[in-house]
């Protein structure tokens, strides 16, 4: 019987992770959520969930007895670049200094593919695990950024004796989540029009079930794989196609306007001095990196992840953008 600790088990991932493990008869969960947040429909019958922070030692240390697999979850999705910093990175520091006093035997870590470099890439390039990570994160959004230093300081302190295995994901969508977000452009508001970024470029589209079945068996293979994991669906479509298939699916856009590359590069040199002098709480909505990145077309591979964690997608496009929503409870 594997005891196992998920962080951010209640979270929009972390539901769908409890769910895939539990489907399983050889593992025992425990579930540390903040105090005061709600359990969105956990199992309390079917887990133990206990309630304390990241940030505090002797509630990791209570959540740690017993267990020996550990599946870190916990970030956050929003809010000041400070704030962030301090749920993602300093939290996984806390949780790390922990485990490096008591090992457990394996860490699954979700990572993120914003840790790639993707400016880096010739257009055209595939995306795998061997792709080089963000040389200048400071100069990304605070969401990517508090990624990778939270992925830097798990390897960098990960014990001797702790299997790792790093899941990253694409954009995970589902439920009423990622459908339409400031990745694929933007929505004007009480106007049925999408300011589309980009056409031909691909979307590393990674549906929250198929998210949560690859980390599932990357913490219960009997192989026990290390290292990192790309977790993309086997249909990842470019812009233009995501946006078609929305529609078919929610008649809420009724024209779509692709912004220009040039002109979105300006936007994105004027928003970003703007973003500067608020100090960061202005949303990077525009970036240069982002124009230099959805203007580009790369493909993406989850081949490594297929042979090594005996893992298959098993929700397509079109099934996830169908079940996702009912048109009326769309956001």
């Amino acid at each position: 019987m594997m005891n196992i600790l998920v962080t951010g088990g209640n979270g929009f991932l972390g539901r769908h992770v409890i769910a895939s493990l539990l489907a399983q008869d050889n593992c025992k969960v425990t579930c540390l959520i903040r105090l005061g947040s709600q359990l969105n429909g956990l199992p309390e019958d079917k887990i133990t969930v206990i309630r304390g922070s990241l940030n505090n030692l002797d509630d990791i240390k209570t959540a740690l007895k017993g267990v020996d697999t550990v599946i870190h979850l916990a970030a956050s999705m929003g809010g000041s670049p400070m704030g962030m910093f301090i749920e993602t990175v300093v939290s996984t520091e806390i949780l790390m200094s922990v485990l490096s006093e008591s090992p457990v035997k394996r860490l699954v870590f979700c990572s993120s593919f914003s840790v790639y470099g993707a400016s880096q890439l010739n257009p055209g390039s595939t995306f795998d695990e061997n792709c080089p990570l963000e040389p200048n994160p400071e100069d990304r959004d605070a969401y990517a950024w508090c990624k990778y230093y939270q992925e830097l300081w798990v390897k960098e302190n990960i014990h001797d004796e702790t299997e790792l295995a790093i899941i990253r994901p694409g954009v995970i969508y589902g439920e009423d989540k990622g459908l339409l977000g400031p990745r694929i452009g933007l929505r004007l508001p009480g106007i049925p029009i999408f300011l589309q970024i980009g056409s031909q470029a691909r979307l590393p589209m990674t549906h929250v079930e198929n998210c949560a079945d690859a980390i599932a068996c990357a913490t219960l293979s009997p192989n026990k794989p290390v290292g990192a994991f790309n977790i993309v669906d086997d249909e990842c479509p470019t812009q233009k196609q995501y946006v078609k298939e929305y529609q078919k699916n929610f008649g809420s856009i009724a024209k779509r306007v692709v912004i220009p590359y040039q002109l979105f590069l300006l936007l994105s040199k004027v928003y970003s001095i703007f973003h500067q002098l608020s100090k960061g709480n202005l949303p990077p909505i525009f970036s240069t990196y982002k124009a230099k990145s959805m203007y580009r077309r790369f493909d993406f591979s989850n081949q490594k992840a297929k042979d090594e964690l005996g893992w298959k997608p098993k929700v397509s496009l079109q099934e996830g953008l169908a079940s996702a929503y009912l048109p009326n409870n769309e956001k």
